[in-house]
């Protein structure tokens, strides 16, 4: 009987051995596969063509911005096609920054209607400015939808919070110390700083 515990003991230590092992290498696997992801890998999952999560999971959007572009065409007109994916990239990051914007302005009205008083929308022009953009990566491939240049690019949310805070604090002082003093500031200020 002392001998059978024994083994069982033997059997279970080896289970919880293999189990933790087999983690281990699946989590370094996962993280090994995003690194060797290519761009064309994230724009099939980006595009819904694929659904390889690990390689769509790449570039999340957390406290940045991204704008995906892409080109197809013939291999000797890659230098046009790499232009054409860059631009392709700013206009979608533009139509994120604008709606990031909307968002913020969103926040305000809540604040400014709070007490009740008014109920209008937070009107103030404020033009979108697409600052602090980099280009995350680029590259010309061939994959499944024949040869492609793609761009991915990426800008700061915080960049938008702040020059939103600053054309408010121009506009209206009193808004601004409400709105930068509210709960709806807190949650974009945490958004935009992924803190």
């Amino acid at each position: 009987m002392r001998f059978q515990n024994i083994l069982l003991f033997i059997v279970a230590g080896t289970l919880i051995t293999a189990c933790s092992s087999s983690k281990q290498t699946s989590n370094k696997t996962t993280s090994e596969q995003q690194a060797n992801c290519s761009l064309s890998d994230y724009a099939e999952y980006y595009n819904k063509i694929s659904q390889n999560a690990v390689c769509g999971e790449k570039y999340e959007e957390g406290s940045n911005l991204y704008g995906l572009g892409d080109m197809n065409g013939p291999e000797r007109q890659s230098e046009r096609l790499e232009r054409i994916a860059q631009s392709n990239a700013r206009m979608e990051l533009g139509q994120k920054a604008a709606a990031f914007q909307n968002k913020i302005k969103g926040s305000i009205t809540e604040v400014q209607n709070a007490d009740g008083t008014t109920s209008s929308i937070f009107s103030m022009e404020i033009d979108v400015q697409l600052n602090k953009v980099s280009e995350v990566a680029s590259a010309c491939e061939e994959g499944s939808r024949g040869f492609a240049c793609y761009s991915l690019m990426e800008m700061p949310k915080s960049v938008l919070l702040e020059s939103t805070a600053t054309a408010l604090q121009e506009e209206n002082e009193e808004l601004y110390q409400k709105w930068m003093a509210s709960e709806q500031y807190q949650s974009l200020l945490a958004e935009s700083t992924g803190k």
